[in-house]
């Protein structure tokens, strides 16, 4: 009731990394061997009978990818209790590694009396199968027959019937048993849809008097043959490049009907380019690299460069459109004012926009009030790409404002800036105690579980608190505070830095948020488990109302994945 699959990886590159997995089991639908393995195949006029070699799969296992689903075809010889039959199987691959076969199909053709054994199966290009085997009984000499299903017939079905295509002449004699182990069904590659199968049988009765016969077939399912053809296609199809410089795309072709080799050539490319390929032809399916390279190039654009591929019958194009123009950039920061209080932080978005060939773009930023830093995540973008700005104040940050703080951007072409409007303001009166860590201590804080502490790696500041540790440990890491929202404030805000190289269903951070006076908790920090920088948290409060935060973070105290989490600037805003 089952068939064994290994799975093979070889890396002839680094050897160590080839893998060999199995055996693993893959439910089919029962079977009994035919002759047990062994030999019952009955002729006409003779004792003797041939062997089944039903131990063992036939043929090789075959394979074809059809792009949207991969099948393997195989057979092998069953007794279906009142004869010996042909069992045939399509897989289809699938599972997370694309090559875990699946039984998409089986059947047992057993349509009358007569023992059938020895298949060979293969599939054509549209998914038609045909099988091809001996056949023999007490009043039919061993013959060479075939069946098969078109794609779109019903699964587990061989609707084409049965086909002699070579009559046995006599039967085998002389205690010689050993029979037909060495017939194959192939597929034409000229066309994908010619079967051809060989396979042996007797013109006479005797012994050690084989002849081989070689019969070809189409099954109706199957497509006119293809005359060979391509198409052809550029990705990406458009780019920039500076006056001097390079740009690349790839080539990509697919073969219709048989493969050819296609030749490369590229026209319409602006004064000053020159185009080169890698490889400079293909063979239909395959893929080359395009090199554009500028000489003093002329500016300007796009300019549509037409790739060529000429193969033995037919040519075909592609487009690229190319722009040539020097390299530059613009900057931009959204939104471009904000405010902060002493401890706080507040962030913005620094984008950037290529204007010809993108570059590396270093960003800074200056003219910041005392007490002020900046940083950026990235701190280098290419051109187009975009950068967070955090500004974060100190407990000792000059107050005032708006002050125009400067963000540049610095590339080979040039630098280019915008400015940030920032206002630092007092922190509301009231609010959360030792809501930065500043003390050095938990002070204003309860602490329970497994471990808390004030650390030295905060988001601003000297300090910040750590729930948890880098080793081990058991249970929830938790800290709680009760305030009321300060006058004039609407909103609650901390930052959290998660170490988590588990999974959320075993180590987590989390946060509550209780609003005493209305009775609500809100989750203002869904379970996560990740590693990364700082991340800001706010929720909407209202002022004069008593609330209870509790941050939390949790690890299930196994050896080699302890997880823990950083908490700073806790305040109302």
């Amino acid at each position: 009731s089952s068939l064994a699959y290994w799975k093979f990886h070889v890396d002839f590159t680094t050897t160590s990394n080839s893998t060999f997995i199995g055996p693993t089991s893959l439910a089919v639908n029962s079977y009994n061997p035919a002759c047990n393995g062994g030999t019952c195949i009955v002729q006409p006029g003779t004792s003797t009978k041939l062997d089944t070699l039903a131990d063992r799969a036939m043929q090789r296992l075959v394979y074809r990818n059809f792009g949207d689903h991969q099948s393997l075809v195989l057979t092998h010889s069953v007794n279906t209790g009142s004869a010996n039959a042909v069992r045939w199987y399509e897989f289809h691959l699938s599972g997370t590694d694309g090559a875990t076969p699946s039984v998409y199909q089986l059947g047992t053709f057993s349509p009358d009396s007569s023992s059938r054994w020895m298949p060979s199966a293969a599939i054509d290009g549209v998914g038609d199968i045909a099988i091809g085997y001996s056949l023999a009984s007490s009043t039919i000499y061993p013959s060479i027959a075939v069946t098969g299903r078109l794609a779109t017939d019903p699964l587990g079905s061989l609707t084409q019937g049965e086909s002699v295509v070579q009559a046995g002449g006599g039967s085998q004699t002389g205690n010689l048993t050993r029979w037909g182990d060495y017939s194959v069904m192939n597929v034409d590659p000229t066309n994908d849809c010619t079967f051809w199968y060989s396979s042996e049988y007797l013109q006479s009765t005797g012994s050690f008097n084989w002849s081989t016969h070689i019969a070809s077939f189409t099954l109706p399912g199957c497509l006119a043959p293809q005359s060979p053809d391509f198409t052809m296609s550029a990705s990406p199809t458009s780019g920039s490049m500076a006056p001097n410089g390079t740009l690349t795309a790839t080539i990509s072709s697919t073969v219709q009907g048989t493969a050819q080799t296609v030749a490369l050539s590229a026209s319409g490319l602006p004064a000053g380019v020159t185009a080169s390929f890698n490889p400079p032809g293909i063979t239909a399916g395959g893929t080359s690299v395009m090199t554009l390279t500028g000489s003093n190039a002329t500016t300007g654009g796009p300019v549509t460069v037409t790739v060529t591929g000429t193969g033995k019958l037919t040519t075909h194009t592609t487009a690229f459109a190319l722009t040539v123009a020097n390299a530059d950039f613009s900057l931009a920061v959204n939104p471009s004012s904000g405010s902060l209080a002493r401890t706080t932080a507040v962030s913005a978005t620094v984008s950037t926009t290529a204007i010809g060939p993108a570059q590396s773009v270093a960003l800074r930023a200056s003219g910041l009030p005392t007490g002020v830093t900046a940083s950026f995540n990235p701190a280098t973008v290419t051109a187009g790409g975009s950068s967070v700005l955090t500004l974060s104040a100190s407990s000792s940050a000059t107050l005032g404002g708006p002050v125009n703080v400067t963000v540049t951007g610095t590339a080979t072409s040039g630098s280019h800036g915008a400015t940030y409007a920032l206002t630092v303001v007092t922190a509301p009166t009231g609010g959360f105690t030792n809501g930065g860590f500043e003390t050095g201590t938990l002070s204003g804080w309860t602490a329970t579980g497994a471990s808390e502490q004030v650390v030295l790696s905060p988001h601003s500041g000297n300090y910040a608190d750590r729930n948890g540790l880098p080793t081990p440990t058991n249970g929830d890491s938790k800290i709680v505070q009760t305030v009321t929202a300060p006058a004039g404030t609407t909103k609650l805000s901390f930052w959290y830095s998660m170490t988590c190289t588990d999974t959320v269903y075993y180590d987590w951070a989390t946060a509550t948020l209780t609003d005493n006076t209305s009775k609500k908790t809100t989750t203002v920090l869904a379970k996560v488990c990740a590693t990364g920088g700082w991340k800001q948290v706010t929720a909407s409060t209202t002022a004069g109302h008593s609330y209870t935060l509790t941050l939390v973070s949790h690890d299930d105290n196994y050896a080699t994945d302890p997880s823990y989490t950083l908490f700073d600037d806790v305040s109302f805003q």
